[in-house]
């Protein structure tokens, strides 16, 4: 019961704050009244934000929506980070409050796909940037950090980042890497997301073939996607080499299935279309049927009377 009691005080005190943020934005007004829109960030620590996002009113989440109000998550950007990402900057690390919001909860007011990640987990991010097991930049620009982490969706935590934002935040234009989303996903859309949007690994733990060999084995595929002829220096490479390529087979077989798949369902698609828009002779029943021959892929047009 006291327990309960101290939580409940708590969040009535980290609520408090949040409202006195919405009411300096409220306060704010333009030349004719309208209400002048910029975005803000509080002061107060990561995890009382991570706390508030859950406790937070609907009223009050689409207000920090509307403001495009932001949170701060870190300080300054980790070593990790400055030293293996060639344009990284040393800037605080935010998120927006919408995304954070969409991570952290498994439902709420506003648009959008929400991750789940609950209290305990979403309050770890600082960590997962922190101390990643690999970091990858992808065909967007952006980095996407990797980590393990236990949740239901899968565990596989993934952190995407942009890095060297300039916002405008609290009237003031200063540059930041932004954590764009945080979820998790089962091992097949990390593998797939790798192989196909991978472009470059700027880093990986010296020992990640041993606490993750499973990502260690996904991203061999996005240094070599060309297959060179290489020859593996050890027989530990040779496997390694072996199995990228395997893998790469069956991710390149499965994309071919879903084009043919794609493919037949728009032939059947315009069979259909063109039944349906038989050409009718006036005084007699006469039909031109299409049909399609399997065997020779080919398209016949036949008469019925």
């Amino acid at each position: 019961e006291a327990y309960a009691k101290a939580q409940a005080e708590q969040f009535t005190e980290v609520r408090e704050k949040f409202l006195q943020v919405l009411d300096e934005i409220e306060g704010v007004e333009g030349a004719e009244g309208d209400r002048i829109k910029f975005s803000l960030m509080n002061n107060i620590s990561f995890d009382e934000n991570v706390i508030a996002v859950i406790t937070i009113t609907d009223e009050e989440a689409l207000k920090n929506k509307e403001q495009g109000n932001f949170i701060r998550v870190m300080n300054s950007t980790p070593k990790v980070i400055l030293d293996n990402v060639e344009d990284a900057g040393n800037y605080e690390i935010i998120i927006r409050f919408d995304a954070l919001y969409l991570a952290t909860r498994k439902d709420g007011v506003l648009d959008g796909h929400y991750h789940n990640l609950g209290e305990d987990i979403i309050k770890r991010l600082p960590e997962f940037i922190s101390y990643p097991d690999a970091i990858v930049r992808m065909n967007n620009g952006r980095i996407n950090i990797f980590t393990s982490v236990e949740t239901p969706k899968g565990n596989n935590g993934i952190v995407s980042m942009e890095m060297n934002t300039v916002k405008d935040i609290n009237s003031k234009n200063d540059s930041y890497n932004l954590v764009v989303s945080v979820f998790s996903s089962k091992d097949n859309y990390t593998r797939n997301n790798i192989m196909k949007n991978g472009v470059k690994v700027e880093y990986k733990k010296e020992d990640l073939s041993q606490v993750n060999h499973q990502l260690y084995e996904w991203l061999a595929t996005v240094n070599d996607k060309s297959f060179t002829n290489s020859i593996p220096n050890s027989s530990e490479d040779f496997k390694s080499s072996r199995k990228f390529s395997l893998d790469w087979i069956d991710f390149a077989e499965e994309q071919e299935r879903e084009r043919s798949a794609v493919s037949e369902l728009t032939e059947l698609k315009k069979i259909n279309e063109e039944l349906r828009a038989q050409i009718r002779h006036p005084g007699v029943r006469h039909y031109h049927i299409p049909v399609l021959d399997n065997r020779s892929s080919k398209l016949y047009n036949f008469s019925v009377i």
